[in-house]
């Protein structure tokens, strides 16, 4: 049996005319009844009755039918994948975290690379701004969350959102802190960060411009256990708002009342790899999820 031999017998079947459906084949009648005649040999089952108005199918015929329609779509969804495969990205691409999964929406940009691009294979790395951004730098990421308040050549950003900081502080400082001066909030500890952070920039900026010096208690350069810190009572510390919520509903911290703080997210990477097609990619259904929030 040859493939195409399924294919007149479907023709066949449709027409119900030997030759309407040579001409569906693009063939000769003889050519048709070349192949039914062969099906039927091969298998020792009658497919039609030959009447003169045409071609009855058999019951028999009609089974074999529907098998060969199934047959025949498998093999259109074999060629289709192939060719889709052709076009597909196929590689693993390394990506730079500095906040939760929930709030950088990471859950729905697997998914959608899962359905989209699903020759890519997604490395993540949670870290820091500062460190993502030596590591892009480096190579060793891809592209990478970062909160940034300055420019950099080497690097190219999209904007995602304005991210909302809070300041967390522990839960048992809570009734002490709730009506506290800027001044009283400079005075306990704090946990801060010597190396390049944005959070850090912010908190120094924030006490400068009220002329306060703050209390520095505790270098912290994870900024994924600045929460855990924070919650056993070692200090204050600026904390993306989203993350210090979840923190709150656990009961391990509390949040001071002050005027809303913002730091700018972005997504970034190196300028000289913006043709890489797995960065374009990635970056592409990146923009695709965070749209609606631009």
């Amino acid at each position: 049996m040859e493939f195409y031999h399924l294919q007149t017998l479907v023709i066949v079947a449709e027409e119900k005319s030997i030759t309407r459906a040579a001409k569906r084949l693009h063939t000769t009648p003889p050519s048709v009844s070349t192949h039914i005649k062969a099906l039927e040999t091969e298998f020792n089952v009658q497919l039609f009755e030959r009447l003169p108005g045409g071609m009855k199918i058999t019951d028999k015929g009609k089974i074999l039918v529907e098998k060969a329609q199934a047959t025949l779509l498998a093999v259109q969804d074999f060629v289709n994948h192939a060719v889709r495969l052709q076009e597909e990205l196929m590689g693993t691409i390394r990506l730079g975290a500095n906040a939760t999964a929930a709030f950088l929406k990471l859950p729905a940009l697997i998914h959608r690379l899962k359905d989209t691009s699903p020759g890519i294979t997604l490395s993540l790395s949670m870290s820091n701004t500062g460190k993502i951004i030596s590591q892009l730098k480096e190579q060793t990421l891809d592209v990478g969350f970062v909160f940034v308040n300055e420019g950099d050549a080497d690097l190219n950003r999209r904007f995602i959102c304005a991210a909302e900081l809070v300041v967390a502080a522990p839960k048992a400082w809570e009734s002490e802190i709730s009506q506290a001066s800027w001044q009283e909030i400079a005075e306990r500890p704090w946990i801060y960060a010597d190396k390049y952070c944005p959070f850090q920039q912010i908190a120094d900026d924030l006490f400068r411009e009220r002329g306060v010096e703050y209390n520095r208690h505790l270098l912290s350069e994870d900024d994924a256990m600045k929460c855990d810190l924070v919650a056993a009572a070692i200090g204050l510390s600026l904390i993306e708002k989203s993350e210090a919520e979840q923190a709150v509903k656990n009961g391990k911290i509390c949040i001071w009342k002050t005027d809303k703080i913002y730091c700018d997210l972005y997504i970034a990477w190196l300028t000289r790899r913006s043709e890489d097609p797995l960065i374009k990619a990635l970056v592409a259904n990146l923009l695709q999820i965070w749209e609606p929030a631009q």
